[in-house]
Order: structure tokens, then C-alpha cells, then sequence
């Protein structure tokens, strides 16, 4: 019994590692599609060829794909450098895209999605404001 129990467990956890290997694929084929539609759109290339996140975290080429889209639905970008400015477009687009195209917030990532999650910038956050995440916890 104990050995047909081990058995199972093994043939599950090789069927978990396969799905989450299809998925990874998935996810990397969805990215690079979504990657090739903004730029074809925009005529801009991403900034970080290996890294969506941070091509779109400034919020700038998001809200030049709603522009080129939808001509005038977004009046300012800010192009300032920094945090705050990219906070700022990805909220404009997000509530150009609720206003002007319709979508639900359901439908909608977080702004916080696109935030910088390397090691540093978590452990420097940490710092900040560690309630946040003992409550999370």
C-alpha cells in the first residue's frame, strides 16, 4: 500500500512539473506575442528586449498604444524618469482603459503588477514599510 501511495505521489508530481513546464511556454509565447502587437502598433521597439515588465513600467508605451489606438484618449504622458512618473501613466492608462474602451476593473492588471520585484528593490521595500507585509503574512 504505502508503495502504491509513493508511486501516485511521484506520477502527480510529474504531471504537476510538465503542466507547470507548459504553462512557462504558454506564458513565455503570450508575452512575445503581446511584446510584438504593442510594438507593430506603437512602431516602438521595447526599451528592455529580455524584459517586458520593465519596458512597460514607465507607463509611456502603454499610453502610447491606447493613443495610437484611439487617437487624443490619453492628453499627457509623463516622461519624466522615476518611479512616480511611471505610477502615474500606468494609472492614466488603466482608467483610460475602464473610460474610453470599456473594460472592467476586473479585466485590468494592478499597477503595482509592473513594479520592480528584483531582490533589492523587495528587501528595500521591506524596510519601508514592514506591517504591510506581516499582515500579508
Amino acid at each position: 500500500m504505502a508503495d502504491e501511495d509513493a508511486e501516485e505521489g511521484q506520477e502527480w508530481d510529474a504531471l504537476r512539473m510538465r503542466d507547470d513546464e507548459e504553462m512557462g511556454f504558454f506564458t513565455e509565447l503570450a508575452l512575445h506575442e503581446t511584446e510584438r502587437w504593442i510594438q507593430a502598433i506603437t512602431r516602438k521597439k521595447f526599451e528592455y528586449a529580455d524584459d517586458f515588465r520593465k519596458s512597460l513600467g514607465n507607463g509611456v508605451l502603454l499610453c502610447e498604444l491606447l493613443n495610437n489606438l484611439q487617437a487624443g484618449t490619453i492628453k499627457r504622458i509623463n516622461k519624466l524618469p522615476g518611479a512616480i512618473a511611471g505610477l502615474d501613466n500606468v494609472n492614466v492608462f488603466l482608467a483610460a482603459c475602464e473610460k474610453t474602451f470599456g473594460l472592467k476593473p476586473t479585466q485590468l492588471f494592478d499597477s503595482s503588477d509592473l513594479e520592480d520585484l528584483t531582490q533589492r528593490a523587495i528587501a528595500d521595500e521591506i524596510k519601508k514599510n514592514p506591517i504591510n507585509y506581516i499582515i500579508q503574512v
